[in-house]
C-alpha cells in the first residue's frame, strides 16, 4: 500500500471520530415526554388565581355549606380549586351547624366534595371542638369524616380545663342527623367537683349537635378515684344551665368494683359529684363474706352507707356473732 493511500485512510477515520464527538448527544434523556403534566411548569396550568373567595352551595333552596378562603386557584388540567386559609360552615337541621377551619384545602367541582388539610379545627354550634389534620366532606351523603386521630374538647365549662377531653382514632359527623361519633381506642377525662377526675375508655363515643349528652359504647370502663365501673354502654347527662355532669347512666349489665367490695346489676345511675350510686335490675352487692340483694341498692358516700329496697341479705354468721358479743 502506498504512503499516499495510508494517509487518506487515516484522514477518513479522524473525520469520523470528530463527527461522533460533535454531533452525538451525551444522554438520550434529553428528549422528554410532556404527556406527564407534572413536567409542565405549574404556572402554565393555572386557569384562575383569586383572592378573598366566598362560595355558597345550596340544594332545594337550603344552604348546604358556605366557604371562605384567602386564596383560590383553578387549573386547566383538572376540575378543582386549591384553597388556602379556608373556613367552611356546614349547615344541618334546626339551626345546627359546624364551622371548619384549615390551612389548605380543595374542592372538586363535579361532585362538590371538599378536603381540608393542615391544623384543622371543627366547632359545633353547641360548643364541641374537634382537632385533627385532615377532614373530608362528602356532598352526596352529607358526611364529614376525619380519617386520622382526633382530639375533642367540650362542652365549655365555667372553669377552663374542666370540660370533657377525649382522643380517638377517627371521627364521622352525620350532618342531617346532627350526630357526631368518634371511633376507636377512645380515651377521655373529665374534671368534676372537688377536683376529682373521671377517666373513660371505650371503642365508640356519640355526641349530639342539639344537646350536651354523650354516650360511650363497646367495652366501657369508667374510673372515679378507687371505683371502677364497666359495662357495654354509659350515657353522660349534663345540666343544661352549667354544662356540668348531672349523672351517668349505665345499661346492659354493669359491674362496679372497689378495694373491698363489688356490685352488679342491669342498670346503674351514678351521681358522681355526690359519690352516690343507684343499682337497679337484679342488683347484688358483695363485701367480704357479706352479700346483699334487693329490688334496688343505693351506695351513699361511695359505699360507706348502703340502702337496700326489699333487701335479701346473706351475712357472715361468724362476724355477726362477734358483733353481738
Amino acid at each position: 500500500m502506498s504512503v499516499t493511500r495510508k494517509i487518506l485512510i487515516l484522514a477518513f477515520f479522524i473525520l469520523v471520530v470528530v463527527e461522533l464527538v460533535i454531533f452525538i448527544p451525551e444522554s438520550v434523556d434529553v428528549i422528554k415526554d410532556y404527556s406527564d403534566l407534572s413536567q409542565i411548569d405549574p404556572s402554565e396550568d393555572v386557569e384562575q388565581d383569586m383572592k378573598g373567595v366566598h362560595l355558597i352551595e345550596a340544594s332545594e333552596g337550603q344552604k348546604e355549606w358556605e366557604l371562605w378562603a384567602e386564596n383560590a386557584t383553578s387549573y386547566k388540567s383538572k376540575a378543582e380549586w386549591n384553597l388556602k386559609e379556608i373556613r367552611v360552615k356546614f349547615f344541618g337541621q334546626k339551626g345546627v351547624f359546624y364551622d371548619v377551619y384549615g390551612e389548605n384545602g380543595k374542592i372538586t367541582m363535579a361532585d362538590k366534595n371538599i378536603e381540608i388539610l393542615g391544623e384543622v379545627k371543627l366547632i359545633s354550634s353547641n360548643g364541641y371542638r374537634f382537632f385533627t389534620n385532615k377532614i373530608l366532606y362528602s356532598s352526596e351523603g352529607r358526611l364529614i369524616e376525619a380519617p386520622k386521630i382526633v382530639k375533642m374538647l367540650g362542652p365549655k365549662t365555667k372553669v377552663r380545663g374542666d370540660e370533657l377531653s377525649l382522643v380517638g382514632n377517627r371521627m364521622n359527623i352525620h350532618i342531617q342527623e346532627s350526630r357526631m361519633e368518634v371511633l376507636g381506642n377512645i380515651r377521655a377525662n373529665k374534671v368534676i367537683e372537688n377536683r376529682r377526675k373521671i377517666k373513660i375508655k371505650s371503642e365508640l363515643a356519640l355526641f349530639s349537635g342539639r344537646s350536651n349528652e354523650v354516650i360511650f359504647e363497646k367495652n366501657v370502663v369508667v374510673d372515679v378515684n378507687s371505683i371502677r365501673v364497666t359495662g357495654p354502654k354509659a350515657q353522660f347527662v349534663y345540666k343544661q344551665e352549667t354544662s356540668e355532669i348531672d349523672y351517668v347512666s349505665f345499661d346492659g349489665g354493669v359491674r362496679l368494683s372497689d378495694k373491698n367490695k363489688w356490685a352488679t346489676s342491669q342498670k346503674l345511675e351514678a351521681f358522681v359529684s355526690q359519690n352516690k350510686f343507684i343499682f337497679k335490675g337484679n342488683p347484688r352487692l358483695v363485701q367480704g363474706a357479706d352479700e346483699l340483694q334487693g329490688q334496688e341498692i343505693v351506695l351513699i358516700d361511695g359505699g360507706n352507707l348502703v340502702k337496700v329496697v326489699k333487701a335479701n341479705a346473706n351475712i357472715d354468721k361468724e362476724r355477726l356473732q362477734e358483733s353481738k358479743e
